[in-house]
């Protein structure tokens, strides 16, 4: 009989309304184990100072701003956090830390309602989260062209060259939300920045008057609110749509299988989470 206590630990900053740690409590509850996952809410010059205590934990995840800063102080990486640079969950076995990315399965598994036809897709922000994202697109739709909107063009800049860099031959430039085409035409739209959520609740990274004329299928990474600003926009002018609970409590359970060796079912999860 497995005994262990699963001490698990979710990283990032502004991160009290995360599911993460309820999203857990249903997973022991489902495996029969014993375990908990607790919030570490710092900001990012608490970092170096925190990470004596986190290799006590059996593992954590990692969510803004961490996902490329927490790199520097592991010990190894798995081949795909490798390749794209962006790292969501941590491994830890006799204190050394293993990171991994689970985030590109998790998004993987909710593209099954996109557009029978993808040629184009709009990526809003160039962070970790757009690394594994673009990761998952890739092998789905190798011929696609992304399009990365952010505010940094050279920031933009230094992220397309670094996934041309892990994918070769891959259609992919920039622009910033200052220059994008009020009437830019793309399949799919992919928030994966933070605007949105309960701490940016009125923002978003598309400009206001932004015409969703070509009905693209949008998709929030967002899920807390379940309807952000930018999915409002979407919906009232037609558009089919999706938040990001289903890849949080699908990249959670591989997360889980990582740590704990058992597997549960995150469709199941969902059911049981609270509105």
């Amino acid at each position: 009989m497995n005994t262990q206590y699963y001490r698990l630990g979710l990283i990032g900053h502004n991160i009290g309304h995360s599911l993460s740690p309820e999203i857990f409590r249903l997973f022991f509850e489902q495996s029969g184990l014993q375990g908990e996952m607790v919030i570490y809410d710092f900001p990012p010059n608490e970092l170096p100072d925190r990470i004596a205590e986190l290799r006590d934990l059996a593992g954590f995840s990692i969510t803004i701003p961490y996902k490329n800063k927490i790199i520097d102080y592991l010990d190894d990486l798995d081949n795909k956090a490798n390749l794209i640079k962006a790292v969501n969950c941590i491994q830890i076995f006799q204190s050394r830390m293993v990171g991994y990315n689970t985030d590109i399965n998790g998004f993987a598994s909710t593209m099954t309602d996109w557009p029978e036809k993808v040629s184009t897709i709009l990526i809003l922000g160039h962070g970790g989260a757009a690394r594994a994202v673009i990761t998952a697109i890739v092998a789905q739709y190798p011929k696609v062209r992304l399009i990365i909107c952010g505010r940094d063009r050279k920031r933009i800049e230094l992220f397309c060259g670094a996934m041309r860099g892990a994918f070769k031959g891959l259609d992919i430039s920039g622009m910033t939300c200052q220059t994008l085409p009020l009437g830019l035409s793309a399949d799919v739209i992919i928030n994966t920045t933070p605007l949105g959520d309960i701490n940016h609740i009125d923002k978003m990274l598309l400009p206001s008057r932004f015409g969703f004329d070509k009905r693209p299928f949008c998709y929030d990474l967002v899920y807390r609110p379940s309807k952000t600003l930018f999915l409002k926009n979407a919906a009232a002018q037609g558009c089919r749509y999706k938040n990001g609970l289903g890849m949080l409590a699908a990249q959670a359970a591989e997360s889980f299988l990582l740590w704990t060796g058992k597997t549960v079912g995150p469709e199941k999860t969902l059911k049981l989470l609270p509105e």
